[in-house]
C-alpha cells in the first residue's frame, strides 16, 4: 500500500470496476490487513473501504478465517459476510445462495507487504492442517478472547452499569478483539459494548462507526446466531432509534422467546415499545421479566421508568420501592429521589433517600447526577461542592453531560466568590471546545458553550451559538440542568417552560415527549428564580398546580372526589 505504482494496483483497480457489475450482497472483495496500515487512511480503491476489514498480524491467519474463506469459496453462506451496514446485513441473513470462486478477490493491503503472501499464506493453512504448535496457539487466543468478551457480556447483563463499568467492559473487549477479530460472538459483544456507552454518554462517531462496523461483520459470519443477532437488534434500538429500531423487533421477539432471562433483550425490547409509543406494551414487557427472580430488580426500576414516561409518577414510585426492596441499585435510588423532588416536591423525603445511599452509589455516574441536582434544589452550593471535590473525572456523564467545572463555577457564584467561579467556567468552556472539535453540531455542547459563554459576559457570542443549537433536534434527561435560564431573555425561558406545559397526550395516554415539567419543578427548581414573580410565571405555576397530569395535589383531589 505504501508503493505508489506497482502492478498490484492494476489489479486492485479491475477488482473495483468488477464491483460495478456484481450485487452489494454478493461476496468480492475480503480485504486483509497484516499491519498497522489504517483502513481510513489507507491509498486503495473506494470499494475497499466499504467491508470490515480482517486483521491477521504478520500475515499470520487463524483457523476461523481459513474456514470463513472455505464457507465463501464453496456451495454455501454467500459473501452477504462482508455487509457492514444495518440494510446489507439484514440481507446477509436472508441470503444462502452458493458463490463461485471466480466472485471472491482477496485483497491484502500492507505497508509493506503484498497480495501474494497472504494468499499464499491462507492456501496453505486450507491446504494442510496446522501443526500442533498453531493449532494451541490459535485455540488460546480464541480461548483467552471468549473469556475476556463473556466477562464484558456479564456487565451489559446488569440492569444498571455505571460509566467504570463500561469503560472496563470496553477494555476487555478490545483485548478480545487483539486475540480474535474473527469470533462472531467477540465481535458481536465489543459492538453491545460501544452502543451501550454511545447510548449512555459518549456519542463520538468513531465510536458509534465502530459499533456498526462490529456487529455487522459478526452477523456476516454467524447469521443465525444469538450474540450477533442481538449486537446488531441492539445496535438499532439503542443507538440509531427510530424509525431504524423498527426493523429489530422480530429479532428482538426470537431472542426473547430463545433466552427470556437475558435483561439486554428485556431492556431492548421495552426501549423499542417506548419508541413506538406502545407504553403498555413496554410496561408488560418489564413486568413480565420481573416474575423472573434474577431480573425483579431491574425489571421493576424499567417498569417504573416506563411509567414516568406515561405520566403515572404515583404509580411509578410504588413500584420503584418495590424495585429497592427486590435490590437496592443507584438506578432505582435516584428514580426514587427524582420523583420525591421533582413529582412530590418533597426535599426532605429525598434527603433522607439520598442519605440511604451508600458512598459508592453517591459517586456513581448516575447516583452523582441525583445528589448534585438535589443539593442544588435545596440551595446548598458548599454541598455541592463537596460532593464534586472527589471526582477526578474532567466530564461528568450520563444525563448531567457537562464539564467538572461548570458545575463548581455555578457553586462558586452562589458562595459569592467570583474570581473562583471565572477560573472555573473558563476551565468548562476549554474542555467543551475540544468536545465540539469532534462533533460541532452537538446540541448538548453547543447549549453548554453558549451557558458558559453568558456566565462569562459574553452575552453576544452566547446568544449566536444558541440559535445554532436550538435549531438542532432537542436531547435531554430527567436529570439534567437547565441551560436556558442563564442564555435566555424572560420571554425565552418563559415560553420553553409554556412549550413543556402545553405537551399533547398521545394515544397510549402518555404526554407527547418534551422536556420535563410539573407544578413542584416550577416550584422549587431554581433554574427559573429569573422569572419566577413575573404575572406570566405565577399563572402558569396556578395552571400546573390545578392539573393532574403535572401535580400530585391534584391528582389525588380528582381521585377523592371519584370516590
Amino acid at each position: 500500500e505504501a508503493r505508489g505504482e506497482g502492478y498490484f494496483r492494476l489489479e486492485w483497480r479491475l477488482a473495483d470496476q468488477r464491483t460495478h457489475l456484481i450485487g452489494r450482497n454478493k461476496a468480492f472483495i475480503v480485504p486483509v490487513c497484516i499491519d498497522a496500515t489504517q483502513d481510513s487512511k489507507a491509498d486503495v480503491p473506494e470499494s475497499f473501504l466499504t467491508v470490515q476489514w480482517t486483521r491477521l498480524p504478520d500475515g499470520e491467519t487463524s483457523r476461523q478465517f481459513c474456514e470463513r474463506l472455505q464457507s465463501l469459496m464453496h456451495a454455501g453462506p454467500t459473501g452477504d459476510a462482508l455487509a457492514q451496514d444495518s440494510d446489507v446485513a439484514h440481507a446477509a441473513r436472508r441470503s444462502h445462495r452458493g458463490a463461485r470462486l471466480n466472485q471472491i478477490a482477496l485483497i491484502a493491503v500492507a505497508a509493506v507487504v503484498v497480495l501474494v503472501v497472504v494468499a499464499l499464506s491462507v492456501r496453505n493453512r486450507l491446504q494442510a492442517p496446522p501443526n500442533a504448535s498453531s493449532t494451541t496457539s490459535i485455540g488460546s487466543n480464541s480461548g483467552e478472547a471468549r473469556k475476556l468478551a463473556e466477562q464484558a457480556r456479564i456487565i451489559l447483563a446488569g440492569f444498571h452499569s455505571n460509566a467504570a463499568e463500561l469503560e472496563a467492559a470496553a477494555t476487555l473487549v478490545e483485548r478480545a478483539v487483539a486475540l480474535d477479530s474473527t469470533s462472531a460472538d467477540v465481535l458481536a459483544i465489543a459492538s453491545q459494548v460501544d452502543a451501550r456507552i454511545a447510548s449512555s454518554y459518549d456519542r463520538a462517531p468513531e465510536r458509534i462507526e465502530r459499533a456498526r462496523g462490529r456487529y455487522a461483520k459478526a452477523v456476516a459470519f454467524a447469521p443465525t446466531a444469538y450474540e450477533p443477532r442481538l449486537a446488531q437488534a441492539y445496535f438499532q434500538v439503542v443507538v440509531l432509534g427510530q424509525p431504524y429500531s423498527n426493523s429489530a423487533e422480530n429479532d428482538l421477539e426470537a431472542l426473547k422467546k430463545e433466552n427470556p432471562a437475558d435483561f439486554r433483550v428485556v431492556y431492548s425490547l421495552a426501549v423499542l415499545r417506548l419508541a413506538q409509543d406502545r407504553f403498555e406494551d413496554a410496561i408488560s414487557v418489564y413486568g413480565e421479566a420481573a416474575k423472573l427472580p434474577a431480573l425483579a430488580g431491574g425489571a421493576l426500576a424499567g417498569k417504573a421508568w416506563a411509567l414516568c414516561r406515561m405520566g403515572r409518577f404515583d404509580e411509578a414510585l410504588q413500584v420503584v420501592n418495590q424495585s429497592i426492596a427486590a435490590k437496592a441499585h443507584p438506578s432505582n435510588l435516584s428514580l426514587k429521589i427524582w420523583l420525591q423532588m421533582s413529582w412530590q416536591g418533597d426535599l426532605g423525603g429525598a434527603l433522607a433517600t439520598m442519605k440511604g445511599m451508600s458512598v459508592d452509589d453517591q459517586l456513581d455516574d448516575i447516583g452523582l447526577a441525583t445528589v448534585l441536582s438535589l443539593y442544588r434544589w435545596r440551595r446548598e452550593p458548599g454541598n455541592v461542592l463537596k460532593t464534586l471535590a472527589p471526582i477526578s473525572r474532567e466530564w461528568l456523564t450520563w444525563s448531567v453531560r457537562a464539564p467538572k467545572a461548570a458545575l463548581t463555577g455555578d457553586a462558586f457564584e452562589e458562595l459569592g466568590q467570583m474570581e473562583a467561579a471565572r477560573a472555573e467556567w473558563r476551565k468548562a468552556l476549554k474542555s467543551v471546545d475540544d468536545r465540539l472539535i469532534a462533533g460541532p453540531n452537538d446540541r448538548w455542547m453547543l447549549e453548554w458553550k453558549a451557558y458558559l459563554l453568558a456566565a462569562l459576559g459574553d452575552n453576544a457570542n452566547a446568544r449566536q451559538v444558541w440559535k445554532h443549537a436550538v435549531g438542532l433536534p432537542r436531547v435531554w434527561g430527567l436529570l439534567s440542568f437547565e441551560r436556558i435560564p442563564r442564555v435566555g431573555t424572560h420571554d425565552d425561558i418563559l415560553a420553553e417552560l409554556e412549550y413543556r406545559a402545553a405537551a399533547p397526550v398521545l394515544p397510549g395516554g402518555a404526554l407527547e415527549r418534551r422536556p420535563f415539567i410539573s407544578a413542584a419543578d416550577l416550584r422549587l427548581n431554581p433554574a427559573w428564580d429569573r422569572v419566577r414573580n413575573t404575572p406570566r410565571f405565577r399563572r402558569l405555576q396556578e395552571k400546573l398546580d390545578a392539573d393532574p397530569r403535572f401535580s400530585p395535589r391534584a391528582a389525588g383531589e380528582i381521585a377523592a372526589s371519584k370516590q
